[in-house]
């Protein structure tokens, strides 16, 4: 049997950290998981103070000895549990001369990239030539890990998680839904302005926005604005009782698919996305969603999919069946053991 670790700042159930767990676990590993936010002792007094400002401008400032630590208690972590495979993910922070060391004690590590590359930072990408192996939520992404100097990198889209939201398409009539179009994301002023246009072209339909919008100026959008964040059951439940789910992809995951694309469908949702290049041939325009290019284009295949029941329940069922089918965090991580040659050994016990 594989004895993995993942790497995470704090386990949440909802995190893309938990959804690799699980699918890991599921495919036969020997999982556990080290929480690096928990490394740092707690702080009281104007020491408290002081480190949740740092932990606010974490992004910007770094404490070279709690770092230090972190690296070095991982390193403690990894050699008493015999982990053979440690996945890291994201801007988790580890030093270059750690993942040499776990390297040359023969333990392969990884990092599993979900974001933009643009939003990496200085010590990640310094790194880069380091890892085993990089698997990157970007088709585009790659290019870019090997202009960085990855030896190893491979395309790894984002998924769905059963588990956490898997639910049951329902049937598309008006007493199915809570609402008529929706869209669950935080503020960006693209999303502000396209939104905005669906609230003034759709005035009779039940919208729904859940997300901080704090920074929206718009009077319409923020009416039917809801500020807060949703998970887990929740989430998916709010998304399989919306007929029409709108995905408003933030610019700078072009031409990337986010997180949201695979958790609609997964929730029984019907998705209508803004373009998604990467996915266009595998998710079919009209077959198992809807994109849409621009403000109009977005009107006519709302007042389509609204006038249309059947056709939109056609769709909803046939992007859920290909997510189920093809497109789960399962179906990545087996990817990921096969291309690491790790597939047989861990199922192995």
């Amino acid at each position: 049997m594989l004895n993995c670790l993942i790497v995470t700042y704090a386990s949440m159930e909802s995190s893309l950290e938990a959804s690799y767990g699980r699918a890991l676990a599921e495919l036969g590993c020997n999982l556990s998981f080290y929480e690096y936010g928990q490394d740092t002792s707690k702080p009281s007094g104007l020491k408290k103070i002081a480190a949740k400002v740092i932990k606010r401008l974490g992004r910007y400032f770094e404490s070279p000895s709690e770092i230090l630590k972190i690296n070095i208690h991982l390193t403690k972590y990894v050699l008493a549990r015999n982990i053979s495979l440690v996945v890291f993910f994201t801007n988790a922070p580890i030093n270059p001369s750690t993942l040499v060391y776990l390297r040359s004690l023969g333990k392969q590590v990884i990092l599993v990239y979900p974001d933009a590359i643009i939003n990496m930072g200085l010590r990640q990408s310094s790194s880069i030539a380091l890892y085993d192996a990089i698997f990157s939520y970007s088709e585009l992404g790659v290019a870019a890990f090997r202009m960085l100097g990855a030896q190893n990198v491979h395309w790894c889209a984002l998924a769905g998680d059963s588990k956490l939201h898997g639910t049951k398409a329902g049937s598309d009539d008006s007493e199915s839904f809570d609402y008529d179009i929706s869209f669950i994301g935080n503020f960006r002023p693209e999303r502000e302005r396209m939104l905005e246009h669906v609230i003034n072209n759709f005035p009779n339909q039940r919208i729904k926005i859940i997300g901080d919008w704090n920074g929206s100026q718009s009077k319409a959008v923020l009416a039917k604005t809801e500020s807060r964040q949703m998970y887990g059951t929740a989430y998916a439940q709010f998304i399989n009782r919306s007929r029409l789910n709108l995905n408003i992809i933030d610019d700078s995951n072009f031409p990337a698919a986010n997180m949201r694309f695979f958790e609609i469908p997964t929730a029984g949702g019907l998705q209508i996305s803004s373009r998604c290049p990467e996915m266009q041939a595998t998710f079919i325009d009209g077959e198992h969603l809807h994109y849409y290019s621009d403000a109009d284009s977005l009107t006519a295949i709302i007042s389509h999919l609204l006038d249309k029941p059947e056709a939109a329940q056609k769709i909803r069922l046939a992007g859920q069946e290909l997510v189920m089918a093809k497109h789960l965090y399962r179906h990545r991580a087996a990817d990921i053991l096969r291309t690491l040659g790790l597939g047989d050994v861990a199922h192995a016990k």
